[in-house]
């Protein structure tokens, strides 16, 4: 499998993974002029799961895109990490749908684990790469490389944080993960200004 199929099919399991966030979406019913209030509840869970999971589907896209960008030709090894990361991602709309509906400390860590999980398995495709550097299209620099690993460790680092949070508050324990995004950002601007610098 080429390096142009990888990225190919990537871009599918992306389309897959948001049709199945969308999915779950169904609005609620109306019953004498009134909203079910049980159903309105589950709306707004399922809206705010579809949400976050859009984002770290997003995040996880837009890193193993990047590996990718790096990536002269693939191998076996690439392709089977490559399959178990896509199947993976996959599975984040159910187990955040899990999440949301119930809201206890099994299916946050189940959710956390997951995305951990995922997390690993990129910065294990990258420690790869790194060390079989006839495969990558250019060599990096010692900021690049830094960058790559502090952007890789964003999301298992917050989902880990996310377990612990779980035993004091699980509603903060769900909304805190939230933060990847600006965390990404942040680091994003950082390194550019030191690129500059």
């Amino acid at each position: 499998m080429t390096t142009e199929r990888l990225k190919t099919l990537s871009d599918s399991i992306l389309l897959v993974s948001l049709t199945l966030l969308a999915y779950n979406l169904v609005p609620p019913s109306v019953v004498n002029g009134q909203l079910n209030a049980d159903e309105v509840k589950n709306f707004l869970d399922n809206l705010y799961g579809l949400i976050s999971s859009f984002f770290v589907i997003i995040v996880f896209w837009v890193i193993y895109t990047k590996i990718l960008d790096h990536l002269k030709e693939s191998n076996e090894i690439v392709v089977w990490v490559s399959l178990t990361f896509f199947i993976l991602v996959l599975l984040t709309p159910v187990f955040s749908v899990a999440l949301f509906q119930y809201q206890v400390q099994p299916s946050i860590t189940s959710l956390a684990s997951l995305q951990i999980v995922n997390g690993i398995l990129l910065v294990l495709l990258w420690i790869y790469l790194l060390r079989h550097r006839n495969m990558m299209t250019i060599e990096l620099k010692k900021n690049d490389n830094r960058y790559m690993y502090s952007i890789l460790s964003v999301i298992p680092s917050l989902y880990a944080i996310s377990i612990g949070i779980a035993f004091i508050n699980i509603q903060m324990a769900i909304i805190f993960p939230v933060i990847m995004v600006p965390t990404m950002m942040l680091l994003g601007q950082a390194f550019h200004h030191q690129k500059k610098g």
